[in-house]
């Protein structure tokens, strides 16, 4: 299977990314929705091989930055093809492709080159929580992958970097101002939502019924598939990754 579609990327790909899930969607031709799941599920990929077609479910979470690195992580495994069904294991013993996938997402969310652009020629003396608070904000991802893309940068050091995975995003908010923004954020990822093309045929099927009644048309059954049956449903992979707020 070809790769479908392009990154999800802004004009000059270093800006922080806006409403990921709606992004993917419109750059990339995948349909993404966000589902109701269990405490220790955050996100599945669905694969059709006989329509080519690729499908993301992302989990309803009051953690919306979990929600972003998870949908950027499933991500990974559709553009790198990743259809083999998971192995058994611990996350000690993670798979290749879930630890590439987990570098693809931190590097789409918030890119180095990106990174040294918001930041500048600042040092590790200037770093402090108030910069790590607004590096969140801006790339809107979780304290621990913004301070292992600081340390990656060179903007803070290993031992920083290890007490700065443990700052709780919700409270740097609100430490620094911008909770009420934090808290629309968990409003909308807390949200269930369908894919777009999904709603929009509805909406057009909605339509068509309308004007046959309006005609007094009256449809005669429904219409068989044209492969003959119900569609057949592709190699479903479920991950969980191991998600940080």
């Amino acid at each position: 299977m070809q790769r479908t579609g392009l990154l999800p990327v802004t004009s000059n790909g270093l800006e922080a990314l806006g409403h990921l899930v709606s992004l993917v969607e419109q750059t990339t031709g995948i349909d993404v929705a966000v589902l109701d799941a269990g405490p220790d599920e955050h996100g599945l990929t669905v694969r059709d091989p006989l329509r080519n077609s690729v499908f993301i479910g992302v989990a309803r979470t009051d953690r919306p930055m979990r929600q972003r690195s998870t949908l950027a992580h499933e991500l990974a495994h559709v553009l790198f093809e990743d259809w083999s069904p998971a192995a058994e294991g611990t996350w000690s013993e993670r798979r290749p492709e879930e630890v590439r996938a987990d570098a693809f997402a931190r590097h789409l969310l918030i890119p180095v080159e990106g990174l040294r652009e918001f930041l500048g020629d600042r040092g590790p003396q200037d770093m402090d929580l108030a910069l790590l608070s607004q590096v969140t904000q801006r790339f809107l991802v979780s304290t621990p992958i913004a301070a292992i893309a600081l340390e990656q940068a060179g903007y803070i050091t290993e031992a920083v970097k290890a007490q700065w995975r443990a700052v709780a995003t919700p409270w740097l908010a609100a430490r620094f101002g911008w909770i009420d923004q934090y808290r629309a954020l968990q409003a909308e990822s807390d949200r269930r939502r369908a894919p777009q093309r999904l709603l929009a045929r509805d909406q057009r099927l909605s339509g068509t019924r309308c004007l046959r009644a309006g005609s007094g048309y009256a449809p005669r059954g429904r219409r068989r598939n044209r492969r003959g049956g119900a569609p057949r449903s592709g190699h479903r992979s479920r991950r969980a990754t191991p998600g940080v707020d």
